[in-house]
């Protein structure tokens, strides 16, 4: 594995990093029961999706930095799925269908079935590495990423809307207003870099 020191990488590695001990730290001392693991979960895939911007960029040898690139595609797939589920514990009409059985069934059904997609077509997310000025190696951006790309960006927003209307429907100063404005905020950061064309 070839491994080189990229400045422009940095902010990539930290953040995933960052992501990942933030998911530890939220698992182990989650307060919320019902909405730690599902956070924690979504900490963990933001971690991993990090990858194709930072780690990936170190890269010297293409099958390795291909290699970061399908662990970013996997995230970015996964991550809708995982936003679901911690959507679903928000208390707001909007998200409830999310919290029945068939609602988890549905998202995890949706869930297989696009990341078998991705396991059999990686040809149409990822058609090939290039070099470029600012890395040894990086993505060709395919179709099909293209449309989860959108598609994150809008479960993003849903997640957002979903937030904000737990926020009203919440006690002023409850622990479930504080939840909603920290879920709003972070969906709503969460969806301004997913509304750029990738």
């Amino acid at each position: 594995m070839g491994f080189v020191l990229n400045p422009y990488a940095l902010p990539g590695v930290f953040a995933s990093l960052a992501a990942l001990i933030a998911a530890v730290f939220v698992l182990i001392l989650g307060r919320a029961k019902g909405a730690s693991r599902p956070l924690a979960l979504v900490l963990a895939v933001e971690g991993f999706l990090v990858c194709g911007a930072g780690w990936m960029y170190t890269m010297t040898r293409p099958e390795d930095a291909a290699g970061l690139q399908a662990i970013f595609v996997t995230a970015m797939i996964g991550g809708p799925i995982c936003y679901l589920f911690l959507v679903a514990t928000l208390d707001t009409p909007l998200a409830r269908p999310l919290g029945t059985t068939w609602g988890r069934i549905g998202i995890i059904m949706f869930g297989i079935a696009a990341e078998a997609w991705w396991l059999t077509h990686p040809r149409a997310f990822i058609p090939e590495m290039v070099p470029v000025w600012y890395a040894p190696w990086e993505a060709v951006i395919g179709e099909q990423f293209q449309l989860f790309w959108s598609v994150s960006g809008v479960v993003s927003l849903y997640a957002m809307v979903c937030a904000i209307s737990a926020y009203r429907r919440s006690t002023p100063g409850s622990p479930a207003q504080q939840r909603a404005t920290d879920y709003a905020i972070a969906f709503g950061a969460r969806h301004s870099p997913l509304s750029l064309p990738p």
